[in-house]
């Protein structure tokens, strides 16, 4: 009651401070400081408050500007804790009557110390244990945990026309969004009383995140620590995802304002897990949000939010999911460019397709590849520098790009081929280009991609497949389990581009996919296996070169957070990021009719030199059945696969 009586006084004497305009400094002189100070009803002779003294507290008049700060301070951090919970304190204030001290101690044991940075070896196996913890004890039907590893003018033949497949009257549904990178304000992370202990429910999470908290008063207490807890993030991360799967949204928001509280904290930037935490609160906020104006969950949440907020919420999603938006469009471009420069995945991923599509075409005269991802060109200069070296002579090289309709017919196709076609004239390779654009892989048909008679066709796949593995509303089942219907259903889009792959009658397929499983129609298995990657993924950045905080650093992250946001955020045509593993797609190509072609020594030694460029020792290129994987560390995450026709 001590503590309450205080706390009473204070409150009461802050509420009778008045502001005031700038006033001249003590001392007098031409000599003036501006500044806020605080009027004040009495002073006593020896320049204590009166007011405050009456209530046994000893308060300098010149300390009010700086006490009123501190207050403001601490009526935050009472205000994101349950009060019951702070002042359960077991702590001796030695002179109750020192004020400033006293506000000064509260403000010390509510605020953290600086924290020690998970170690990027321990944040895995932080996200590994937990979610192990969550599968053993929480009722989400038998979730299995992931697995532990897991130059001017060109004579070359070039077609400027793009062939656009919504012009043959085809479906055009447009795929959906993702999240995009925000910032978030510093804020002050609150700090549990010393006498808490950090106990979680009989099911493995925060007490009181399991018990539905529908208020802010509810919100879950901050468990003890030394360290920004990675523990207590992926408790309440899973929570969070736990309440939004069975509808709450009320308590799934106020976990939401937790943990944006605790990755936001200035001594958080140095940990990985908040910064891969960050990411899934963001993807975590926007499902809230796009479930609230569908009409879903809890509309009591939907209902206390103010109308301005929901008009800027609104705002904001109307210009993210507007393919047309030419923000969008250029923010994608620097994404790109800049995770392929920093780190080695898009390098693997095309170096080691390059290599299997050069062992596969090699003594034809005329080849032709499809691509069915052109996004901006990176991985064909180096195949054509390398047709150039040819013994005998370079081929004739087609190249058909698929590529998805751009912001008011913006023909970045064309641009592209331009590019590439002018490479190939350097360099003396006989180069045609042509363009396809379409918003889904199963609109293109067979005929828009002019495969010739006596030609080599090699397919490419680079992080493109999966986005066909969306499940069609006629069929119920699920397309990552491998089925492609039955009776009267309508073919998946993933059975149907397989189908014209294979008619092309391909001399080499090449598949390169995460190596990860984000196919489930339940979300929170989905989300625990993002989850589990996604830190693996964050780890591995450390040993890109990337400065703490720089500016590559926040590229890298923002590219694998639009990853993170359209797994969690978004679902149905929206939901385009459907990776599968390795297995999985070994199963489904074997259905379709491939069978795998062996990966050579070359492509492992190509894949081994490239990490070269990256410091500390934690990627790892395996071999695995004949297709090539790089990890970190013992976990897989990206697949490269080469496939013919049976």
């Amino acid at each position: 009651m001590e503590d309450m009586d205080m706390l009473e006084a204070v409150y009461e004497r802050k509420s009778r401070m008045i502001p005031v305009g700038p006033q001249p400094s003590v001392g007098g002189g031409d000599f003036q400081q501006p500044m806020m100070q605080w009027k004040e009803e009495e002073e006593s002779a020896m320049g204590m408050d009166e007011l405050l003294a009456h209530a046994g507290y000893n308060v300098r008049a010149s300390d009010l500007t700086h006490v009123a700060q501190r207050i403001e301070e601490l009526d935050s951090l009472l205000g994101a804790a349950a009060p019951a919970d702070i002042l359960a304190q077991d702590t001796v204030h030695y002179n109750p009557s020192d004020l400033v001290s006293w506000i000064e101690g509260m403000l010390d044991e509510l605020v953290p110390q600086q924290p020690t940075a998970t170690s990027s070896s321990d944040m895995e196996s932080v996200v590994t244990t937990i979610t192990h913890q969550q599968q053993q004890h929480l009722d989400f039907g038998g979730i299995p945990p992931p697995p532990p590893h897991q130059q001017q003018g060109y004579g070359a033949a070039f077609n400027p026309n793009v062939l656009y497949a919504d012009q043959m009257d085809l479906s055009k549904n447009e795929v959906g969004v993702v999240a995009s990178h925000s910032q978030i304000a510093a804020s002050t992370t609150p700090r549990p009383a010393s006498g808490s202990s950090s106990s979680t429910s009989p099911h493995g999470i925060p007490p009181h995140a399991a018990g539905g908290m529908t208020s802010a008063a509810a919100m879950p207490t901050i468990q003890e620590s030394d360290e920004l807890s990675g523990v207590r993030l992926v408790h309440l991360l899973l929570a969070c995802a736990n309440a939004v799967q069975r509808g709450d949204l009320a308590a799934a928001g106020d976990m939401v304002a937790q943990l944006r509280i605790l990755v936001a904290h200035p001594s958080s930037s140095s940990s990985a897990m908040a910064r891969v935490a960050t990411q899934f609160v963001e993807a975590l906020s926007r499902r809230i949000q796009n479930s609230c104006y569908n009409g879903g969950g809890d509309r009591q949440y939907h209902h206390h939010q103010s109308q301005q907020q929901q008009q800027r919420q609104q705002q904001f999603k109307e210009e993210s999911s507007d393919p047309g938006n030419t923000n969008n469009g250029a923010m994608d471009e620097i994404l790109h460019f800049h995770f392929y420069e920093t780190c080695p995945y898009l390098k693997f991923a095309h170096f080691t397709a390059n290599q299997a599509i050069l062992e596969a075409l090699e003594g034809h005269k005329s080849v032709h590849v499809v691509d069915l991802d052109l996004q901006y060109g990176l991985q064909w200069p180096a195949l054509i520098q390398a047709l150039a070296l040819r013994p005998g002579g370079p081929p004739t090289l087609r190249l058909t790009g698929i590529g998805p309709p751009q912001p008011h017919r913006h023909d970045l196709l064309h641009e592209i081929g331009l590019k590439l076609a002018q490479l190939a004239d350097s360099v003396n390779v006989d180069f045609a280009f042509h363009g396809v654009v379409a918003a889904r892989l199963n609109d293109v048909q067979p005929w828009m991609l002019t495969v010739r008679r006596g030609e080599a066709v090699a397919v490419n796949s680079v992080f493109q497949m999966h986005k066909a593995l969306v499940e069609e509303p006629s069929d119920g089942g699920n397309p990552a389990a491998g089925g492609n219907g039955g009776g009267g259903r309508r073919s998946s889009p993933i059975d149907e581009v397989l189908r014209l792959v294979r008619n092309l009658k391909p001399k080499i397929v090449t598949l390169v996919e995460q190596d990860a499983d984000h196919n489930s129609p339940v979300f929170m298995e989905r989300f625990m296996a993002a989850l589990h990657y996604y830190s693996t993924m964050f780890d591995s950045l450390e040993a890109c070169n990337l400065a703490p905080g720089s500016v590559e650093q926040m590229v890298a992250e923002t590219y694998l957070g639009q990853e993170i946001g359209n797994i969690v955020a978004c679902e149905g045509a929206a939901r385009t990021e459907r990776h599968e593993t390795l297995t999985q797609w070994r199963i489904r190509m074997a259905r379709s009719g491939f069978q795998p072609l062996y990966l050579g020594s070359n492509a492992f030694k190509q894949a081994n030199m490239l990490l070269t460029l990256f410091s500390g020792d934690g990627y790892r290129v395996e071999e695995k059945d004949g297709c090539l994987t790089l990890g970190w560390h013992s976990r897989p995450l990206v697949a490269a696969s080469a496939w013919e026709c049976c």
